[in-house]
């Protein structure tokens, strides 16, 4: 795939988010009020139009401009979606699960760990996995003071979390019923 086609489709997808506020791409360009951003918005929708409408071979475009597209969709995107959006049905293991058993469980380098009640207590990554395995253990191991975990609700907004990993239960607290994980 080459970068022209990658602006194209990041574009695209720059206009599908736009869409879901009723606004186009030269809508949210006259809003903006960097006036560098404008601008640069200003370029590449130019080029778009051209790219799409005449000749898409004549111009080469800069991983600078991929780049720059990509971030205002990602922008765009967080403001919209909702955790439920980005949420990872994952399911929990005990906490006294097999090492074996674990690695076909992993996803996104992690897997909540529950204790006998349900309740999520642990989030095991993938290098702590391997640390496990490698010291010969059998079952898991838990640090001896467990780290605090976020937990959110499936309908709190992405813009609002900071970056990190978020236990999604149905009221977003530790003592909700458990949904999925968000990664972000």
């Amino acid at each position: 795939m080459t970068n022209n086609d990658i602006f194209l489709e990041t574009y695209k997808k720059l206009e599908t988010e736009l869409r879901l506020f009723g606004k186009s791409i030269l809508d949210y360009e006259n809003d903006l009020s960097d006036g560098a951003e404008k601008e640069k918005l200003k370029v590449c929708r130019i080029i778009r139009n051209y790219m799409a409408h005449q000749d898409k071979k004549f111009v080469d475009i800069s991983n600078d401009m991929i780049n720059f597209i990509s971030d205002l969709e990602l922008q765009i995107r967080r403001r919209s979606h909702i955790v439920a959006n980005e949420l990872i049905r994952q399911k929990a293991i005990a906490q006294n699960e097999s090492l074996k058993n674990i690695l076909p469980l992993i996803i996104k380098n992690v897997v909540p760990v529950q204790d006998k009640a349900g309740k999520i207590i642990y989030i095991l990554d993938e290098n702590t996995y391997l640390t496990m395995l490698n010291k010969g253990l059998k079952k898991i191991e838990l640090p001896k003071r467990l780290p605090k975990l976020n937990y959110v609700n499936k309908d709190h907004k992405i813009s609002d979390l900071a970056t990190g990993i978020y236990i999604v239960t149905s009221d977003g607290t530790d003592s909700g019923k458990y949904l999925g994980l968000c990664i972000i």
